[in-house]
């Protein structure tokens, strides 16, 4: 833990010193920013603290590389290549005897889509997004571990890491940023999951949405957001089980080309915290001007 704690505040460190630049970018963690007027590529980190005596090194975790080129005035395409990786050993077996250490990786759901961009005021903008999820992560026994330990990173967004199904994502997002500095946002969209040959299950409707409150200096945003999944199709007993929700805060540099960020995610469910005790989330953007006429 030392490691990663030391790893990150120095790069953060990097993305202040590095992105002498001005950008106009305001980071967010989970909830979709408002996208970047020059091309905008970036990779999230994300490692799951689970309950128990296992302890994943210290690169464990869902890897998200995405990338957003802008086309024309207030449209642009998305692009994001989920990786999970799970490195730990599991403890002794009934018998007392040491198991082998369990080392896998995965590919997951690579997505491309679409992004239209609003400008409502002077402090609010929208942004419309879509896109689909294609079935690329993988189903393989032997990389079972590394597709859950995914799920459970990104337990909101396991669209990501979830095999053999084609998704359909649409979302909506609202960003409030007032001249003093407070920011508000709001987002909520659908999202389709299709079982690839419709083997592996039925089809199921999600609905996801996030609410983001903090504040924004000329360097900084310090942020809260909460995160929520509902199962709108799926059939539970108790109505409250269709919905599952997370906390994250945290601090991240802006107006810089280059862009850290660090979080911390807790789950508020109870089902959910029997496995997880939170998430260490890390991400970094670069914006890459567009050369002059």
């Amino acid at each position: 833990m030392k490691t990663t704690s030391r790893l990150i505040a120095a790069l953060l460190g990097a993305g202040v010193v590095l992105g002498s630049s001005l950008s106009t970018s305001a980071q967010t963690f989970y909830l979709n920013p408002i996208p970047e007027e020059d091309p905008t590529l970036g990779l999230r980190y994300l490692h799951a603290n689970l309950q128990g005596n296992l302890e994943q090194t210290t690169f464990s975790g869902t890897y998200d590389f995405y990338l957003e080129i802008p086309l024309s005035d207030g449209l642009g395409f998305d692009f994001s290549l989920p990786y999970s990786r799970v490195s730990y050993f599991p403890g002794p077996d009934q018998f007392g005897m040491p198991r082998l250490k369990v080392e896998q990786s995965a590919l997951g759901n690579v997505y491309f889509g679409m992004h239209f961009t609003n400008k409502l005021s002077e402090h609010t903008k929208s942004v419309l997004s879509m896109g689909i999820h294609f079935p690329s992560a993988s189903d393989n026994y032997n990389s079972l571990e590394a597709v859950s330990y995914g799920m459970l990173a990104n337990l909101h967004q396991m669209r990501r890491s979830l095999p053999d199904a084609w998704i359909v994502y649409w979302n909506m997002v609202w960003r409030i940023e007032t001249s003093a500095g407070s920011i508000l946002g709001f987002e909520f969209g659908p999202e389709a999951w299709i079982p690839e040959g419709g083997v592996h299950g039925n089809e199921e409707l999600l609905c996801h949405y996030g609410f983001s409150v903090g504040a924004g200096t000329s360097h900084f945003t310090i942020l809260t957001e909460i995160m929520g999944l509902c199962m709108a199709t799926e059939d539970f007993e108790d109505f409250g089980d269709r919905f599952d929700h997370h906390l994250a805060f945290g601090i991240g540099v802006r107006n810089y080309f280059i862009r850290p960020s660090l979080w911390y995610q807790i789950p508020f469910d109870d089902d959910t915290r029997e496995v997880l005790e939170g998430v260490i989330g890390f991400q970094i953007e670069i914006s890459l001007p567009k050369e002059g006429p």
